[in-house]
């Protein structure tokens, strides 16, 4: 039997938005790295309904608005966005 894959690292691969970027057979991870892209839009993250470590460092998030749609990934427990303006507000 496989083994369910549980993280999911797309560091620096010049990622804007989610759509389909991810394909759904990921869609039950656990952790997802996501760090040095140029997201702006988080909607279609609320499929990764067991995410508990999701990392958007160094993205293009610069209003809180634009992480609406993290609120719901009730399982949720690390989240880092550090080096994005939404920090610095």
């Amino acid at each position: 039997p496989q083994t369910e894959v549980q993280k999911v690292s797309l560091v620096e691969k010049g990622i804007e938005a989610f759509g389909n970027t991810i394909p759904i057979k990921y869609h039950n991870i656990t952790t997802l790295y996501l760090s040095n892209n140029c997201i702006d839009d988080l909607h279609g993250i609320e499929v990764f309904v067991k995410l508990k470590i999701l990392s958007l460092a160094n993205n293009n998030l610069d209003t809180f608005t634009q992480l609406d749609p993290i609120k719901e990934l009730k399982s949720l427990q690390i989240l880092n966005l550090e080096f994005n303006k939404v920090t610095y507000l």
